[in-house]
């Protein structure tokens, strides 16, 4: 993507127009990405905007990666075929958050994906906005689709 994303013409001037939008309209913004050389473009074409505004979250795929990065990045404890149920999945995210905090790693575990309340309502993305904050260094997610 970001190979492909680089080659149309006026993306990187369209996304910076958005990028400064959204910093205008008081947004707080959390880009996902599946790669450290995503989050290092996206990062780096953010910043060139308003520095520090948006968090780049890498998605990484291994509790090795996990545990070795010190960027801001998002791990999924669970998946649909994994043979667990969902309270075990929460179990385990919130087992995983703990030792990470016990290591001096800001962590949390999502709350969309349990059953948790708002105000009378079901959780949604965008509730508790941690993602979007970067002192926050580790999401876990306990189940992804």
């Amino acid at each position: 993507m970001v190979g492909k994303a680089r080659k149309i013409p006026g993306f990187e001037f369209a996304f910076k127009a958005l990028i400064w939008q959204l910093y205008e309209s008081g947004s707080e913004v959390h880009l996902p990405v599946e790669s450290l050389s995503k989050r290092l473009y996206y990062q780096a074409l953010c910043d060139s905007v308003v520095p520090g505004f948006v968090v780049v979250r890498e998605t990484v795929h291994s509790e090795r990666v996990l545990w070795k990065r010190s960027t801001p990045r998002a791990f999924v404890v669970g998946g649909k075929n994994d043979g667990r149920s969902m309270p075990e999945r929460i179990s385990k995210a919130y087992a995983l958050r703990d030792r990470l905090i016990a290591a001096g790693v800001s962590a949390i575990v999502c709350g969309k994906v349990k059953p948790r309340r708002f105000k009378g309502r079901k959780a949604k993305c965008g509730d508790c906005k941690a993602c979007a904050v970067g002192a926050v260094q580790v999401v876990l997610y306990p189940f992804h689709r």
